[in-house]
């Protein structure tokens, strides 16, 4: 009557448990930027990236957090994890980086090279480098004895032990002398260098820019709000989807609302309102990144002291592409330009002028135009914004010659308009107070053969008599 009993238990459910993340429940593949810990009920094992797990253990490390709970039946299950404390910066960092070339610039050719540099002492200390490296050669000399070429020596330089050079003479570049005084052999090495560097060079629309391979001081991507806030350019700028999940700008001096930027878009081909943006760049974690950026759609304004005919104090006036409607040009005594008011501070202004053309832009001595004549000045940022228009500088008044003929018998009359935009409103000659006829403000030659005294009274277009 013996009798024993076996019991088998079949299980083939997975375990569950649950994962926390700022005390609060999540799903499994949540991306956090808080503290996590998992939990669970019941005889279960747990690892977590092949570690072993106490149940409630807090986690707050930067990671992707596998955890695989293990029940008695050798069923598991797994659950994900990420935790995320970092910032999205690609963009910020990306914008802040770009590279806007300024207007104003000097190339230094080296072969068949060319290099691009802020300044002219930048370009030629390049130059100078590679002239030296090229065609300098460095010699050293440890006996003052051994040294036979006295009469090679450069600027009668003491000969002195030590690093000496051989290099060519500044009056005659096919011959070599020796160098004993490093400062004399940069100035010779100066002299052959600067052929290799160009004149000022400055940002044009219509002809090509040559910039060559640039330098570190060639990019300025900063532009000035109204506000003074100095932002990057974000005109043709494109946002990456990298380390973000979603971007939103503000126009600062807008009402406040956030609009969705797509990534991968032009953001001027999403916006239309030029201005300071913030932006805010979030990841799936939550993380978010604050930053400006700076859209340009306006052309330069221009603040000049000009001086009316008849008046002695200037007066100041701002042009601007709005407020030139309507106007066909400027007629001033003078016209001395102030400031180039741009949000790009390498804005260019261009004046022409019998065939002669003068560029201005950030550091340069802005011009004063007094000489009489007709100006044409356009007025443009890099990103070509911008517009043109004329000044007219009124010169001298008409200048009224009278001659005699040889025998004093008779004498002319001759009436010149310095420019050829001056104007005689009205004329009169007189003869013993008298007016004459025949005189008209078309004819400026008259031939008079009678006694008399003659008054010549002009008026012109400026009211000037």
């Amino acid at each position: 009557g013996n009798k024993s009993t076996f019991t088998a238990h079949i299980d083939t459910v997975a375990p569950t448990g649950q994962i926390y993340a700022n005390n609060q429940p999540v799903q499994s593949g949540t991306i956090t930027n808080k503290s996590v810990f998992f939990s669970w009920d019941g005889d279960i094992t747990a690892t977590v990236n092949g570690m072993p797990y106490t149940k409630n253990s807090v986690l707050s490390e930067d990671s992707v957090y596998h955890f695989i709970l293990t029940d008695l039946a050798n069923n598991s299950t797994e659950y994900v994890i990420t935790i995320d404390t970092v910032a999205p910066t690609y963009n910020a960092d990306k914008l802040n980086g770009s590279q806007q070339l300024i207007s104003k610039w000097y190339v230094a050719t080296i072969g068949d090279k060319q290099y691009s540099f802020a300044t002219y002492a930048e370009a030629l200390a390049f130059a100078c480098n590679s002239e030296f490296n090229q065609s300098v050669i460095v010699l050293v000399l440890n006996d003052v004895s051994d040294f036979k070429q006295h009469h090679l020596v450069a600027n009668g330089d003491e000969i002195r032990e030590g690093e000496y050079w051989l290099y060519k003479s500044k009056a005659n570049p096919d011959s070599l002398l020796y160098y004993f005084n490093r400062k004399g052999l940069d100035e010779v090495v100066a002299h052959y260098a600067k052929e290799n560097v160009s004149a000022v060079n400055y940002f044009s629309l219509d002809d090509e820019n040559v910039y060559g391979e640039v330098s570190g001081s060639m990019s300025d991507n900063l532009f000035t709000a109204p506000n003074g806030t100095k932002a990057p350019l974000l005109n043709g700028f494109v946002f990456d989807k990298a380390d973000g999940s979603e971007l939103f700008a503000q126009l600062v001096s807008g009402n406040g609302e956030n609009v969705k930027i797509e990534y991968g878009i032009a953001f001027d081909k999403q916006i239309t309102i030029g201005g300071l943006y913030k932006f805010i760049e979030r990841d799936e974690a939550g993380n978010e990144t604050v930053f400006y950026g700076f859209m340009d759609v306006l052309a330069p304004e221009l603040k000049a002291d000009v001086t009316v005919i008849g008046e002695e104090m200037p007066t100041e006036i701002l042009i601007t592409k709005d407020g030139l409607s309507g106007i066909a040009a400027y007629y001033y005594k003078r016209f001395a330009v102030k400031e180039i008011v741009d949000a790009d501070a390498w804005a260019v202004l261009v004046i022409e002028n019998n065939g002669k053309v003068y560029h201005y832009t950030h550091g340069d001595e802005l011009p004063c135009l007094e000489v009489g004549g007709e100006y044409t000045v356009s007025l443009y940022d890099r990103l070509g914004n911008g517009y043109s228009f004329t000044v007219y500088i009124i010169g001298n008044p008409a200048l009224i010659d009278f001659e005699n003929n040889d025998d004093d018998t008779a004498f002319d009359i001759t009436i010149t308009l310095e420019q050829k935009f001056d104007t005689v409103v009205s004329l009169e000659i007189k003869r013993n107070g008298e007016t004459l006829n025949g005189v008209t403000t078309d004819k400026f030659q008259y031939l008079f053969d009678r006694t008399g005294v003659y008054t010549v009274i002009l008026r012109d277009n400026f009211g000037r008599v």
